[in-house]
């Protein structure tokens, strides 16, 4: 008995759990952070500032390292295989890199005895998702990188389809 053939939807449904199931994460944990740190602290502005840094820090990697993958070879056999691995490779390191100064966050609320610094961490959930759900153009800076060589990975066009319609399936 043959397997199916991998439909666009399910070559993006992985990604899309990753990325809903380390939202929901950084949700959980800062509020468990908030409730456990307390609120009786002040807030002190060298906290605020460290968080500051370290979230920008974190979205410029993501902007700029998230989106660097290794170019598929012109030769590669399976150019449409290899560009999904790599989009969801990245899609993972550009979550990661997002839901960093989330955690930062939580960890200064801790230190700092202000717990209300533990929910600036759910700033980064909106820039996590719009940074590493794969959406079309989240998708099309992934595959320009992975076409650098020259392979025709076809990754957009394989995952959304062509125009505005509906994906496309595999031929």
């Amino acid at each position: 008995m043959s397997q199916p053939s991998a439909t666009p939807a399910t070559a993006l449904q992985p990604v899309k759990i990753v990325v809903a199931a380390m939202c929901s994460g950084l949700v959980l944990v800062s509020l468990v952070g908030l409730v456990s740190a307390g609120t009786d602290g002040g807030a002190d502005p060298l906290w605020l500032a460290v968080f500051v840094v370290v979230a920008l820090a974190g979205v410029g990697a993501a902007t700029t390292v998230g989106f660097r993958v290794t170019p598929v070879d012109p030769a590669d056999r399976d150019p449409g295989r290899t560009a999904v691995a790599a989009l969801q490779s990245s899609t993972i390191v550009r979550c990661g890199l997002v839901e960093a100064p989330g955690i930062v966050a939580v960890m200064l609320a801790f230190v700092s005895g202000w717990g209300l610094l533990a929910l600036l961490g759910l700033v980064m959930v909106p820039v996590m998702l719009w940074l590493a759900w794969p959406t079309r153009s989240n998708v099309a800076k992934v595959q320009r990188a992975l076409e650098a060589k020259g392979a025709r990975t076809g990754l957009t066009e394989r995952l959304f389809g062509t125009g505005t319609g509906g994906p496309m399936l595999p031929t």
